[in-house]
């Protein structure tokens, strides 16, 4: 519901909190978004380097391609089926 009748100089103020408050919002969904960034790469790194020492035995071998398909389908379906669902609002807003 907007004000009809406001003071010129009030409608400033307003527009420049609004700018304000916008660009807050702005800034804390941007750290939000890296901090999300930062800790799926640490993840995904501490998962491989898990799987490298404990399943393949720190040697790459053509067998660990099968595992690693393996576990990409078996876990990671389940996992971000389950979190990152369409009407999530934490998602919506971050994307």
């Amino acid at each position: 519901m907007a004000v009809q009748h406001r003071e010129p100089a009030l409608e400033v103020q307003v527009e420049s909190l609004v700018r304000e408050l916008r660009k807050m919002i702005d800034q804390a969904q941007a750290s939000v978004a890296s901090t999300i960034n930062s800790t799926l790469s640490l993840l995904n790194w501490h998962l491989g380097d898990r799987i490298y020492r404990e399943i393949l035995n720190k040697e790459r071998a053509e067998y660990g391609r099968a595992i690693v398909a393996t576990i990409d389908g078996t876990i990671w379906q389940g996992i971000y089926r389950k979190r990152i669902a369409k009407d999530d609002p934490i998602c919506t807003d971050i994307s």
